[in-house]
């Protein structure tokens, strides 16, 4: 992955962490700091081992499918 594209997965990924912690912020009332830090750290945590799992295992797999992955990638955005 180039540089650009990193940047622009950590941008998007920022924004539904910032999304979450607004929306948390309207609904939940009387949140302590410490609450909202353990809140952003569980969040932070998972932003960044999800997208490395899913390169790891897609590295895995994808001699198996780099055939077809234009039909995966087609019929999930239909399912969509």
């Amino acid at each position: 992955m180039d540089f650009i594209t990193i940047i622009l997965i950590a941008i998007g990924l920022s924004f539904d962490t910032f999304a979450v912690s607004v929306s948390t912020g309207i609904t939940v009332s009387g949140i302590r700091f410490w609450q909202a830090v353990k809140m952003a750290f569980t969040l932070s945590v998972f932003q960044t081992l999800m997208p490395l799992i899913g390169w790891f295992f897609g590295k895995q797999i994808e001699h198996l499918i780099s055939d077809y992955d234009h039909w995966i990638a087609f019929g999930l955005l239909l399912i969509l």
